[in-house]
């Protein structure tokens, strides 16, 4: 969408200057400028004067002239917006028998085209559209939308991505145009929790919509500022609200190019203990799928709550966050049957891996301010497979929570029970071997927890 063309700093920021730089690059030798000078002859945005959309940034990446370009894949020249980013030749070298690696798929940086003009003026682009024109609401011309082109080529190329097993993800998507999800397979943006100085986190209405908008697909976040200030307990506390809406958190850089975090030993060696603790734990949340409707209260509305699953497993997740600045407490009680949560659920706390008793129909849930807490929601233990042995013993196998205490009982008329064993495994499913019994007649087992 757009194309950040280098000038060297002693030359005029002017359009003549710049349209004279891109007729030298596009003249010039072989290269990736070289295809984005002839790219832009073709795909260059015009404004409603025909002058071409173009600004002029200083930023740590470019330092020049930033071209607004039609991304439209049908546009007859070679090559265009779209094709100088992905052809032929571009597939058979990165997905050909001759590609290096096996790559998952592709990269759209930046695409909603925050610096790309919203409105394209230029009248030999109509005929090659495939979505419907606009106008502009001061002059009422005839123009193309930025978002609908970004549409345009994003269908295109992930169909085409697709088609060679290959996965979609998008950056700083989405915010306005919503319609790009479908064609995406992750999504992600970058942003800044401490900027002007002060720990702020993304509202709760933005990180909804990113949430229901990415559904169950997964969606990540990266922290660019400044880390010797965004410090272990400000990282901790990104990585809690990060859970709580089942988003991947990371970091790139301070200005989103220099020295970034992971070439900083001290900054990562510093957090490396956080990112062990809760990147299992966001896997774990995301991967069940995050579902629009949480199948439960909680009797304080400070405290906030989203559900993901249930598992093929048969394992919900509700999550909780405290987005005041006070220590907040509740009770939360499901509310609906389709939940996926099981009759009688173990439920596990999984920051401090306790286990949660039900009172009063619920179950109690405090948060200190910000922070979040997890329920991990199952089927207690339960026989899933009995197979007679050598010698009359029986195996039986159950399947349970880990870590679960529960005692195997045995009968021989469903009143009088004897215990056999306790156990808290550290796995599941495991197995018990029995050995044979003296008494005839029926046998009965039952796990109690």
């Amino acid at each position: 969408m757009t194309w950040w063309m280098p000038m060297a700093p002693e030359l005029p920021r002017t359009e003549a200057e710049a349209l004279r730089v891109r007729e030298q690059y596009a003249t010039g030798p072989a290269g990736r400028q070289r295809q984005m000078a002839l790219a832009t002859q073709a795909a260059a945005m015009s404004e409603p004067d025909g002058r071409p959309a173009l600004l002029f940034r200083n930023e740590p990446w470019a330092n020049g002239a930033v071209w607004s370009l039609n991304p439209n894949p049908h546009l007859p020249a070679s090559p265009n917006g779209a094709t100088v980013h992905w052809n032929d030749a571009i597939k058979d070298q990165l997905y050909g028998p001759t590609a290096k690696a096996r790559l998952d798929g592709e990269y759209l940086d930046s695409l909603e085209g925050y610096v790309t003009a919203d409105l394209n003026f230029r009248r030999e682009h109509f005929r090659y559209s495939t979505v419907p024109l606009t106008f502009a609401p001061d002059s009422r011309q005839p123009a193309l939308f930025k978002g609908l082109a970004i549409y345009e080529f994003t269908r295109w190329i992930s169909e085409d991505v697709h088609r060679l097993g290959g996965l979609m993800f998008a950056n700083s998507v989405p915010y306005r145009f919503s319609f790009l999800v479908p064609w995406l397979d992750a999504m992600g943006t970058e942003t800044d929790w401490l900027s002007g100085g002060s720990y702020r986190a993304v509202s709760d209405s933005q990180a909804c919509l990113w949430r229901t908008l990415a559904g169950g697909k997964p969606y990540l976040l990266l922290m660019n500022t400044d880390y010797n200030r965004f410090t272990p307990d400000l990282v901790e506390r990104y990585f809690q609200r990060c859970l709580f809406y089942g988003f991947f958190p990371s970091m790139f850089s301070h200005n989103a190019s220099e020295n970034p975090y992971w070439q900083n030993p001290t900054w990562y060696n510093r957090d490396r203990a956080l990112f062990k603790r809760y990147i299992p734990l966001v896997k774990q949340v995301a991967e069940a799928g995050w579902q629009p409707l949480t199948g439960a209260v909680c009797d304080n509305p400070q405290i906030f709550i989203e559900r993901f699953g249930p598992t093929t497993n048969g394992v919900t997740f509700l999550t909780f966050l405290n987005d005041t600045a006070k220590p907040q407490a509740g009770r939360v009680r499901l509310v609906r049957r389709d939940a996926g949560v099981p009759d009688q659920p173990v439920v596990t706390e999984l920051l401090s891996g306790s286990r949660v008793a039900p009172s009063d129909g619920g179950w109690p849930v405090s948060l200190a301010p910000g922070a979040t807490a997890v329920l991990r929601f199952e089927a207690g233990p339960r026989f899933v497979g009995v197979e007679a042995g050598p010698n009359r013993a029986l195996h039986l196998t159950i399947e349970t929570p880990a870590g679960l205490a529960q005692v195997l009982e045995f009968s021989t008329n469903l009143r009088d029970w004897l215990t056999l064993e306790t156990n808290s495994p550290g796995q599941s499913p495991y197995s018990i071997t029995l050995a044979q019994r003296e008494d005839s007649g029926a046998h009965f087992f039952r796990l109690r927890w």
